[in-house]
């Protein structure tokens, strides 16, 4: 099938003229040399001709430019300091098959920069004592208060 070989098959016929109307070929590009050349090289098998006339069938359509990409797919991807060996793969998914952790400089760095933050607590025992001591001696006073008898 067309569709299995690894040549980019599917990607000239986006540029054949017959494809315009109800095809892939959305740019309703057309010209006469490179459906000559695409015509020749899909009756051929794969060798050493057939890869010459898809080197001129992609200088055509480069040259011509009927599409002007105005994309690139890309992708960002934060790494730790600590992580060796991430190669992002656009194709594959096998992102973690080399990757490599080196345990003494992850300890390093989190403890560098985990530091405890300790204000917060000495904020909520002030709070808290600021709010239970009049508490326990309001409590304490009405306990201990005389009740007159009259």
């Amino acid at each position: 099938m067309a569709s299995e070989k690894g040549d980019g098959f599917q990607k000239m016929i986006s540029f054949l003229s017959g494809t315009a109307l109800m095809g892939p070929n959305g740019s309703l590009y057309d010209s006469p040399e490179y459906n000559r050349l695409f015509e020749r090289m899909r009756a051929m098998t794969d060798g050493p001709v057939r890869e010459t006339i898809i080197r001129k069938m992609r200088y055509v359509s480069v040259e011509d430019c009927p599409w002007i990409p105005v994309s690139h797919a890309g992708s960002r991807t934060l790494v730790q300091p600590w992580v060796r060996n991430y190669f992002a793969n656009p194709i594959a998914m096998d992102l973690l098959k080399y990757l490599a952790v080196d345990p003494a400089r992850r300890g390093t760095l989190q403890a560098e920069w985990n530091r405890p933050v300790l204000w917060p607590g000495v904020a909520l025992l002030a709070c808290l004592g600021a709010v239970v001591y009049p508490a326990a001696s309001t409590v304490r006073r009405q306990r201990n208060r005389r009740v007159r008898r009259g």
